[in-house]
């Protein structure tokens, strides 16, 4: 390259010929100045390309990842929503149910109270005004019969002797025993009673125990009740002296 061509001495001047001046061949391009810093800044710009190729397409997958995934979320969510209607909607119907049970027993209670307690109660009043009259004798005078809200029943009545008194006692508890009834300690004491007579004051209680059976359903109270074995109370101690009990 570069070769120096000059025309024979012989011809030299001669019309087409013309000198060109010579130069020496250029250097190899990795011992050029500034090859290494082209190479570097190429590699650098081809490094960067290719981190950003991968880092696009990676950012891609992961858009794509994403979406599929908000898509997911979308539809269970979805699913929790109607599955918390479905909850509330059960939970309303538990709470009607729930009302319409305690309006049904409500309903039971008063059919069972008309159907049973009522008929029952006809049956017993006038069972129980027979027991107190068949119990009764020309020595015993009846002052008061009430019953109180919680069933309780509260006899007074009044004796003209001990004995008279005694065998009232114990007829009237073995006759409501029928229908469940049991009596607590009886009460007497020496009263003056009507007409001024000397005599006794008796008040009896009877209650039903929780754990007793309904009351009999017989419309007589003292049917059956002489079949029965009962033990007599005992007469509790009166305050009376032994003028009276011989009066």
């Amino acid at each position: 390259v570069g070769a120096a061509f000059s025309p024979s001495p012989k011809r030299r001047g001669g019309p087409g010929w013309a000198r060109v001046g010579g130069r020496a061949p250029a250097p190899p391009l990795p011992t050029r100045p500034g090859f290494w810093w082209v190479s570097v800044a190429c590699l650098t710009l081809l490094l960067i390309g290719g981190v950003e190729f991968l880092l696009r397409h990676r950012l891609e997958d992961v858009s794509n990842f994403a979406m599929e995934e908000r898509g997911k979320l979308a539809l269970k969510k979805a699913a929790a929503d109607e599955i918390q209607l479905r909850t509330e909607t059960i939970k309303n119907l538990n709470s009607e149910i729930a009302q319409l049970k305690e309006s049904a027993g409500i309903k039971d209670e008063r059919i069972t109270f008309l159907d049973k307690k009522v008929p029952e109660r006809v049956r017993f009043v006038p069972a129980l005004l027979t027991a107190i009259v068949g119990a009764s004798s020309e020595s015993i005078a009846i002052n008061q019969i009430s019953e109180s809200v919680a069933g309780t029943m509260e006899i007074e009545a009044w004796a003209l002797t001990t004995p008279a008194a005694q065998r009232y006692i114990q007829s009237l508890e073995t006759k409501l025993k029928t229908w469940g009834l049991q009596m607590e300690e009886p009460r007497v004491q020496s009263q003056i009673g009507r007409l001024n007579l000397p005599g006794y004051l008796i008040e009896l209680e009877f209650s039903q125990p929780e754990d007793a059976p309904d009351r009999a359903t017989t419309n007589d109270v003292s049917q059956g009740a002489t079949d029965r074995q009962s033990t007599p109370s005992p007469m509790p101690p009166t305050e009376s002296s032994e003028g009276d009990e011989e009066s």
